[in-house]
């Protein structure tokens, strides 16, 4: 014991003066401001940049220990003036026993506050590319080092770092702050066993985006490690990998083998047993959209996944190596401003290789639920296989419009309740390129429905809707007020129509069938509104015609429209490729209607029109009631017409066939054809043409005038042409005013250019020949010498005629007397009946000569005659007398 006292007592000096001898061996041979220089020197000349060091400081007891204090690389020219790295302190501390056995352990390596700073200018370059200065293109030598000892690290750790990222260009930066790590390495001579293990820390994550506004910050990150390398036998084996976002928990554990081989193979498990929807959402930038505020989310998700297999670098055989599952259970999304949001929502997703199996994806809103449920094959295939699809669901209208109208987007007094369920399934290929392929059908159904809108009567329907691939179907009953409709509508090769680039030249067909027994469109049309201008912008464009064949009947049992009846209305329509053509036809009250409108379209800015009419003793003011503020096109002319409701009445008859092309606006101006009309037993009440024709016979003489125009008939015989009514003949027979004809032009612009020829009843005739008459004096000042009742013309009934120019517009007609061609006819009318009157007399004369001439021609051949004959009786009896002197002489 003594012994080991003075041993000590020997040794314990002896070591300390060791101790201060090798501190200032150490110092003399490695001074700090030789080791701060070599560091300035080697890191400059290595990196290219200029590296700056504070100070150095060595310590040997109780391990051997270096410190460089103040540590910084300077930035790339081009970037900012920061450093691209600042370090504050790195701590280097070996036990002095491992140096000694020659298996160096390392205590720590340590880095305090170091500072990346990795920018990326406008052209694209980053502040880091350059480090290093040129690449060395030597062939690397990937032979395995063998280390000359073991080498353990007990601890690298890292304290309060930070690695920023500047996106100069976007103005985008992102910083992942308050770093620390602290973790171990071992590894052996041959490293056949290279072990870490560790823990990092990201407690603060920031990032803002100059454009947008975004900032974001508070996110945190936790990853720690378990690993084994052996590199000779190029393996990994994944003991642990424990990642940690926020309070969401992730899981890797499993191997790699043969890593640096172009086919590694890996059985590596990554699972996510319980990620909070709500803390996962909340880390969501509410800086993108103010309404993120306003959301909720809640529910557990949970993922698996497995990669097994070989790695190719073939996309295909290495999908097939991974597996997945992705669920969501007891989930739920709200938002703040919506009293109803999604619930129960629930999912499970598999992956298998390239198979993708949605097994159930299900949630309500309120009473109305969705599903879904899907299986794929050959996902990475040019044609992926869709094995099954499934669709369903279903909507309460009830509780929607309730919820419209807590949202306040729907009006409170629209009401509607009643359900629609639908359903769907698919399979087949999912070929773009031949969707036809894809089996598809599916269900829709309308049930109990009923709709009550404010000024429309209450609706209620039912109906179904089915469709597969190649076509789809809608049979729809709907009852709106007294008005009742059914219609059976079929599509085929819809395709066609929704992708005409695919189609191959088919073209869809639909076959529509509408059917009523009471339509009462007083009920559902708005109030007219024809006094209100039109604004709408004029067609520049046809829309392209359709891929479209289609086949429409509507039937029409009884239609009632401005409190007037018609029944057996038919309609069919005829849509081809290069035509269209409409027919139809019904009866009002005794009369009936028939029509033809065909479409060829030209081109998108022509379309030919050929339209036709024929209109049977129809009532005159029922028809054109019907037609009132209903007129389409925004002509004069045509507008014009709607001033005739409850102006015109009788039995109207038309026939017309009227043809034109371009777009609507120049249908007027294109317009041609012939358009035939009469009205018998009729009359005009309040129209400005009669009241302006009344005025104008009034002034001839006030027996003339009138209030109303009664007429036997009244018909037209016109032809459009050239952007005008070419008026052949406009004619009427009134047994008050008489008879009127007219000719000329009526310009689709309303403007009139018209001859008039009226021919007064007998019983008026009379009147303009009166003492007095102002008309008469007026021919009388045209026509000197001529007597006052010779300047009347007259017809062959004896009529007295007037005839008048017609100018001003349809509306406001202006009838102007024409006397000087009532005066340049009635005076040759008189002379032509003076020189028949001398030809009368001369003939009469004539006539008597000859008479006397031929009496007295036949009495002298009757005095002849007689003559003869008394000499014959003379000759006869003395012939005789001398037969009987002759027998009496013997």
């Amino acid at each position: 014991m003594k012994l080991l006292k003075r041993i000590l007592l020997i040794a314990i000096p002896l070591l300390a003066i060791l101790a201060v001898a090798g501190y200032f061996a150490v110092r003399a041979a490695f001074p700090p401001e030789k080791i701060a220089a070599i560091v300035r020197e080697e890191g400059t000349k290595a990196l290219g940049r200029e590296v700056k060091v504070g100070s150095v400081g060595i310590t040997l007891f109780p391990r051997l220990g270096l410190r460089v204090r103040d540590v910084s690389l300077a930035n790339d020219t081009g970037f900012s003036n920061e450093p691209a790295l600042a370090l504050k302190s790195l701590d280097l501390s070996v036990g002095w026993l491992s140096l000694l056995t020659f298996s160096p352990r390392i205590h720590q390596i340590r880095l305090v506050e170091p500072d990346i700073l990795y920018e990326v200018a406008a052209d694209g370059r980053d502040n880091l590319a350059s480090l290093g200065g040129p690449k060395d293109s030597t062939k690397a030598d990937t032979a395995l080092p063998e280390l000359p000892a073991s080498v353990a690290l007990e601890s690298f750790a890292i304290e309060n770092g930070r690695v920023r990222y500047h996106d100069l260009k976007a103005g985008t930066s992102v910083t992942l702050g308050r770093i620390d790590q602290s973790a171990s390495l071992s590894l052996d001579k041959k490293l056949t066993d290279i072990r870490t293990a560790g823990e990092l820390t990201i407690s603060e994550i920031s990032v803002s985006d100059k454009a947008s506004g975004l900032r974001k910050g508070g996110v945190k990150i936790t990853v720690s490690h378990d690993l084994r390398v052996d590199l000779p036998g190029d393996s990994l084996r994944i003991n642990r990998v424990d990642i940690g976002f926020q309070d969401i928990k992730a899981h890797v554990e499993g191997s790699l083998k043969a890593f640096t081989s172009p086919l590694p193979v890996a059985d590596i498990r990554v699972s996510a047993p319980a990620i909070s929807l709500a803390s996962l959402f909340a880390e969501v930038p509410k800086e993108i959209s103010p309404e993120l505020a306003r959301l909720k989310v809640a529910g557990t998700a949970s993922f698996e996944a497995r990669v097994k297999g070989v790695l190719d670098t073939n996309s295909r055989i290495a999908i097939r190596a991974v597996s997945a599952d992705i669920s969501v259970r007891d989930g739920s999304f709200g938002h703040g401003d919506v009293p109803q949001g999604v619930e129960g929502f629930r999912m499970n997703l598999a992956v298998r290789g390239d198979s993708v199996r949605l097994d159930t994806l299900s949630f309500r809103s309120g009473p109305n639920p969705f599903g879904v449920s899907f299986l794929v094959t050959g996902a990475l295939d040019s044609i992926p296989y869709l094995r099954s699809l499934k669709v369903g669901g279903e909507l309460d209208y009830g509780n929607l419009t309730a919820l419209a109208h807590k949202m306040e987007v729907l009006d409170p007094k629209i009401r509607v309740s009643g359900r629609q369920t639908f359903r769907l399934a698919a399979s087949g290929p999912l070929d773009a390129t031949h969707p036809e392929r894809l089996v598809v059908n599916g269900r829709s159904e309308l049930i109990g429905i009923s709709v009550q809108v404010p000024d429309l009567p209450a609706m209620k329907a039912r109906g179904i809707a089915t469709f597969t691939n190649e076509n789809i179907r809608q049979q729809l009953t709907v009852n709106l007020g007294k008005s009742d409709l059914a219609v059976d509508a079929t599509v085929r090769d819809y395709l066609a129509l929704l992708m005409p680039e695919s189609s191959g030249g088919r073209r869809a067909h639909a076959a529509v069938d509408v059917r009523s027994s009471v339509m009462d469109l007083d009920e559902l049309l708005p109030k007219s509104g024809s006094d209100a201008p039109d604004t709408s912008a004029p067609l520049k464009r046809y829309p392209d015609w359709p891929p479209l064949d289609a086949d429409v009947t509507v039937t029409l049992a009884r239609t009632r429209l401005m409190n007037l009846d018609m029944t057996g209305f038919s309609l069919k329509s005829v849509v081809r490729a290069k035509s269209a053509v409409t027919d139809l036809k019904g009866s009002l009250y005794t009369g009936g209607f028939s029509s033809s409108l065909a479409i060829t379209p030209k081109d998108t800015t022509d379309w030919g029109v050929g339209f036709k009419l024929k209109v049977d003793k129809v009532e005159a003011n029922d028809f054109i009631s019907r037609l009132n503020d209903r007129i389409p096109l925004k002509n004069k002319l045509l507008r014009s017409l709607t001033g005739t409701d409850s102006a015109i009445f009788g039995k109207f008859n038309l026939n017309l066939d009227l043809n034109t092309r371009g777009l609507p606006d120049a249908f007027a101006n294109n317009l041609s054809g012939p358009i035939l009309f009469s009205i018998t037993d009729g009359r005009l009440v309040g129209v400005e043409w009669t009241k302006s024709l009344s005025s104008a016979l009034a002034k001839v003489h006030s027996s003339l005038g009138y209030e109303q125009l009664s007429f036997s008939e009244l018909k037209g015989d016109l032809l459009a042409q050239d952007g005008k009514l070419l008026v052949r003949d406009l004619s009427f027979d009134s047994q008050r005013a008489g008879a009127a004809k007219a000719a000329g032009a009526i310009g689709f612009d309303n403007s009139l250019n018209l001859t008039l020829t009226q021919a007064l009843p007998p019983s008026a005739s009379g009147f303009l020949a009166g003492a007095g008459s102002a008309l008469l004096g007026q021919l009388q000042r045209l026509a000197p010498g001529v007597a006052g009742g010779s300047l009347f013309p007259t017809d062959a009934q004896g009529r007295a005629l007037i005839y008048y120019t017609v100018k001003g517009d349809v509306s406001s007609p202006r009838f102007a007397l024409d006397a000087k061609r009532m005066a340049s006819e009635g005076a040759g009318n008189a002379a032509a009946a003076s020189a028949k009157e001398a030809l009368r007399a001369k003939a009469e004369a004539e006539g008597r000569a000859r008479l006397e001439a031929e009496k007295k021609k036949l009495e002298e051949q009757a005095a002849a005659e007689k003559k003869k004959l008394q000499d014959k009786a003379a000759a006869e009896a003395k012939k005789k007398a001398k037969k009987v002197l002759q027998g009496l002489g013997k």
